[in-house]
């Protein structure tokens, strides 16, 4: 994400991510201690940190995609067009779905308890 991303502060990549910033506070300092990532002060606002990737982080990126890439074409090998489409719009109907069912869920933690 970051790759594309660029440099951001820990709340819009956590936004991005559809993630808790505390969440993400957790991975991102695993990631500094591993090299990946680096904190470097705001220029805008130097009372915060953009987090960006080092080029450690950009290599094991680019190896990461180019994985992906090798699994998503063996996957579909066999897949004509029309089935390929078909199957991303089931997905993307499945998808829509479970955001629904998540904002009902959230919405049913946000509700008072009914006594």
């Amino acid at each position: 994400m970051l790759k594309h991303m660029g440099a951001c502060n820990q709340k819009e990549l956590a936004r991005a991510l559809h993630i808790s910033p505390a969440t993400i506070a957790i991975s991102l300092k695993r990631l500094e201690r591993s090299g990946l990532v680096r904190r470097v002060p705001d220029q805008q606002d130097l009372r915060s940190n953009r987090i960006e990737l080092t080029q450690a982080g950009v290599e094991s990126a680019d190896f990461a995609e180019k994985v992906i890439d090798q699994i998503t074409e063996r996957s579909f090998k066999d897949f004509s067009a029309a089935e390929f489409e078909q199957l991303i719009c089931l997905l993307s109907r499945m998808a829509s779905n479970l955001r629904v069912f998540r904002d009902y869920l959230q919405k049913k933690e946000e509700s008072p308890c009914d006594k």
